[in-house]
């Protein structure tokens, strides 16, 4: 399985992408898990861990740009911000190609460095408040000195 959604901390949702992603199912499966959350109509964070991909077709970047696009078409975006886990570099170079092609949906935390930053953040962030959640981030990425980017709308 390509991608694992865990949201029993919603409002903060972990997705887990890991292997590879050259299957038509494994992105139609991705897509529909995330359009799940919107249906709920209720904000949320989405927390990717993205260290364990090795591989994804240069299609899937083109189909995720235009997923995105599609999205932002939506009255009102649920996804209040993201935070990104990587340390492939060819995976990274493959985020920053679909957000010049379409800009996020919000503010997306890159965070180059995973294993004890990504278990401290976890463990700050709480199951009720968006705007204390993102603060949280704000302030973890800012104090905890990691290599990080931050893409905004």
């Amino acid at each position: 399985m390509f991608s694992i959604f865990d949201d029993t901390n919603f409002p903060i949702i972990n997705v887990k992408l890991s292997g590879s992603l050259n299957k038509d199912n494994d992105f139609l499966e991705f897509q529909n898990n995330w359009l799940k959350y919107y249906n709920e109509k209720k904000d949320f964070i989405f927390i990717f861990d993205l260290e364990e991909m090795t591989y994804v077709h240069p299609k899937y970047a083109l189909l995720m740009a235009n997923f995105m696009k599609k999205i932002k078409k939506m009255e009102y975006q649920y996804l209040k911000t993201s935070v990104i886990y990587v340390s492939n570099k060819l995976i990274l170079e493959l985020i920053y190609f679909i957000f010049n092609i379409e800009k996020p949906l919000n503010t997306v935390y890159i965070i180059e460095e995973k294993n004890s930053a990504k278990s401290n953040l976890n463990n700050q962030l709480n199951k009720t408040e968006i705007n204390e959640n993102i603060e949280i981030i704000e302030s973890f990425i800012k104090s905890e000195n990691i290599k990080h980017r931050i893409i905004e709308v």
